[in-house]
Formats: structure tokens, C-alpha cells, sequence
């Protein structure tokens, strides 16, 4: 009699599921405009979130439950955070809460002061003397 298919083989089933989709979502981001990619990103990971059993309840929690629950939770927060950065107007995928970062003033938009005048700033730098050619030749008398 061959083994049956069980409730771990359903989970690996819905893993492959999303590994075939990413793809197909990175494929058509070619095409579809940045809010919509991170939409369908947002799915994506709560989906697989959800098929890893994040949201079940664990009467019995064993060390591979529990690591797929905190594997959930990571990719449900990534979900909410691609959520986020499309209600804050972001449009990439791989960034999604850059708009929420400060943005630094361009260093062309601090004004230039003038060098104030004086004496420093009126006279050209002299050049430092330099040892001449024949001096540096000529051999220390013995």
C-alpha cells in the first residue's frame, strides 16, 4: 500500500504554489505599474503566511510549528509593510516604506557664502622653494 498524501504534504503542495507564483509576479512587474506589483506582492506573502499556519491556533506547538509560525509572521509583516508603502504612495517593490524615510536637502540647495576679503584671501600662495637640480648632484666634499 504507497503512503498517502497528509496534512504536511498539503503545506509543501501550497510552498511550491508561491515559489511558481514569485516568479510570475517579478515577470509581470516588466509590465504592471509599481502599486499594483506591490499589491499582488502583499497577497503573495499573506497567502503563504496563511498556508504556513501563522494565524491557527497551537495547542500542541512542536519546534517545526513554531518555526513556521515566526516564518509566517516575517512574511506577514512584509505583507503590511508593501500595504503600507502603497497607502504612502510608494511604487517600489523591493523598497516600500522609502517615502517614509527623511529626505536630505541637495547640496546644491545650501547657498554658497563668499570668502570673506582680507589678506588671505587677496594674495596668491608662493610655492615652496625647491632644492635646485646641480645642488642635489654635487657630491659632500670629503
Amino acid at each position: 500500500m504507497p503512503p498517502r498524501a497528509g496534512h504536511g504534504m498539503a503545506r509543501v503542495k501550497h510552498a511550491a504554489g508561491a515559489l511558481v507564483l514569485a516568479p510570475a509576479l517579478w515577470l509581470a512587474s516588466l509590465v504592471l505599474p509599481g502599486w499594483t506589483v506591490m499589491v499582488l506582492a502583499a497577497w503573495l506573502l499573506l497567502a503563504a503566511a496563511v498556508s504556513l499556519g501563522t494565524f491557527d491556533p497551537m495547542p500542541h506547538a512542536t519546534p517545526g510549528a513554531t518555526f513556521a509560525r515566526g516564518l509566517g509572521l516575517g512574511l506577514a509583516t512584509l505583507a503590511m509593510a508593501q500595504l503600507v508603502g502603497v497607502a504612502m504612495g510608494g511604487r517600489d517593490p523591493l523598497q516600500p516604506l522609502q517615502r517614509t524615510a527623511p529626505m536630505a536637502a541637495p547640496a546644491s540647495a545650501t547657498p554658497a557664502t563668499p570668502a570673506p576679503p582680507g589678506p588671505a584671501s587677496s594674495a596668491p600662495l608662493s610655492p615652496l622653494p625647491m632644492p635646485s637640480p646641480s645642488s642635489a648632484a654635487r657630491a659632500p666634499a670629503a
